[in-house]
Parts: structure tokens; sequence; C-alpha cells
């Protein structure tokens, strides 16, 4: 299985990120949709575990087969988030070896874009602060 292990430091706390993760969870009530490449996939997925707030683990039930692990670590200036994913893509999406990079790399840089997407959601800018507190 191939792995996926990428980070993102956030400007927030560990229990603001988490709070975020567990309510994009609740939001998304265990499903998801992807589009690889063009290629629509639609899934289920469940928490298996959970250590507030340090860690989850999450595993697909059907769609792309993934175990996801998110690990919390406070750092001077927030959080630091490490995504860590064993998956499987569906041999019907593959063909060969040069698709399987191309999805991968797909995988990637959608996997680095959710990151960043939750960094902008919890991260307010300074002049936001400033112009709301007038």
């Amino acid at each position: 299985m191939p792995r996926l292990i990428t980070d993102i430091t956030i400007h927030a706390s560990p229990a603001a990120v988490f709070d975020h993760l567990l309510a994009l969870h609740s939001e998304a009530a265990g499903q998801y949709r992807y589009a690889l490449l063009g290629i629509r996939i639609k899934g289920e997925y469940e928490l298996i575990e959970q250590t507030v707030p340090r860690y989850l683990l999450l595993r697909t039930t059907s769609g792309i087969e993934a175990l996801i692990e998110l690990s919390l670590e406070s750092v001077d200036d927030g959080t630091h988030l490490m995504l860590t994913a064993d998956y499987a893509l569906p041999g019907t999406l593959l063909g060969g070896s040069t698709n399987r990079m191309t999805l991968e790399a797909q995988l990637e840089r959608d996997v680095a874009a959710v990151l960043y997407w939750i960094k902008s959601a919890l991260e307010v800018p300074p002049d936001l602060i400033e112009r709301t507190a007038e």
C-alpha cells in the first residue's frame, strides 16, 4: 500500500484545530466525494479512534481504501498537523504504472490543498482582527 505523509503548521491551538476537524467529520456524516483526474469516487469512512485534542484515526469503508492518521502537536506558533495515509487506489483507476504515478501525484496535491484549506479556515488575518475590534 502506498503511504502519503504531509504536514502543515496552523496558527491556532491544537484544541481549535481538533474541534474544526471533528466539525468537518460531523458535517460530512461519514461520506466523501472525490474526483481523481476527472473520475468521480464516492465512498464512506468512519472515525475509529480519537485522543482529544491530539489524534484522529479514520478508515474508509468504501471507495478508495485508506487508513488516515491525523496527529496534532503544539508548537510555539500554533499546531503542527501531520497527516499519514496508507491507501490503495481502485484497480480500475490504475491501468499502467504511468497512470499510477499521475494519480498518486494528483492525490498528494489534493491532500496538501485540503490541509491548506483547513489552515485558511482557522487563521484569521491580523488586519481582519483589527477591523472587527474597531
